[in-house]
């Protein structure tokens, strides 16, 4: 006769609370990236009951993974209203700006140091990129040279450690960028200050790329907070008030 295999470490390594973990992790970077990228917009009601058949899952992992995004501060909970995308506060946008400012600050004074030629043509390449976008009223392919600007510039400044905490905000301020309009003229100071930059690292000036990316970081926190500002006042406008309806329990709690 057979011996029967003790399957008791397989149970213990396949459990459902396992599982589910796994599950509502999965969530919740699905939910997260959604929300960074403003698809999810800030106020955006998120009940389980509502997610739960979209995500084809049961309403458990989604509220696990709602509790894991209320901790990294992008989900709310409210009494009686339930779980809702965090707002962007004024506050918020100052924060990030102010870090970022001095961080990309501090890499681009590095970077004129460490430059090398070919680096330098390397971030004239990226500067026409914009240009011809520009000139096509594409903002998502100038936004993404804009991106490759800096990143090309912050990395000439041989701090890895550095660019990488400076990548991370990027990340982070992702569903705040989402607030400005896509339009022509908000590339135009955006252009203006790439250029500024760029002349700055022509000239070898360290001290001129440093404060222009300061300018540039304080600039792109006063269009964000102006837009944030008018978006709050039509929300007001059209809403007439506060929506305190109740969206679903605590997903805490059984439901």
């Amino acid at each position: 006769m057979a011996r029967r295999e003790d399957t008791r470490l397989l149970d213990a390594a396949l459990s459902e609370p396992a599982d589910r973990q796994t599950l509502a992790e999965s969530i919740t970077g699905r939910l997260r990236q959604l929300i960074l990228d403003g698809q999810l917009p800030p106020g955006q009601s998120l009940r389980p009951a509502d997610l739960a058949p979209r995500l084809g899952v049961s309403v458990m992992p989604i509220r696990e993974a709602l509790r894991i995004l209320e901790a990294e501060g992008l989900v709310t909970f409210k009494p009686r209203i339930g779980a809702r995308v965090a707002e962007i506060s004024e506050e918020d946008v100052e924060e990030l700006y102010l870090v970022r400012g001095a961080l990309e600050g501090l890499a681009a004074r590095l970077a004129v140091k460490n430059l090398t030629d070919a680096g330098l043509l390397g971030l004239h390449d990226a500067f026409d990129e914009m240009t011809a976008a520009r000139a096509n009223d594409d903002f998502d392919t100038f936004s993404q040279w804009d991106r490759e600007f800096h990143r090309r510039q912050f990395t000439a400044s041989g701090r890895p450690s550095l660019v990488k905490k400076i990548l991370d905000l990027w990340d982070f301020g992702r569903r705040i960028y989402a607030i400005v309009p896509r339009t022509r003229a908000s590339m135009e100071p955006a252009y203006e200050a790439h250029r500024a930059i760029l002349v700055a690292l022509d000239n070898r000036d360290a001290r001129a790329a440093e404060r222009h990316t300061r300018i540039h970081t304080e600039e792109a926190s006063e269009r964000i907070l102006k837009a944030l500002r008018e978006l709050r006042e039509e929300g007001a406008a059209a809403n007439g008030g506060s929506d305190d309806s109740p969206d679903d329990a605590d997903p805490g709690k059984a439901g």
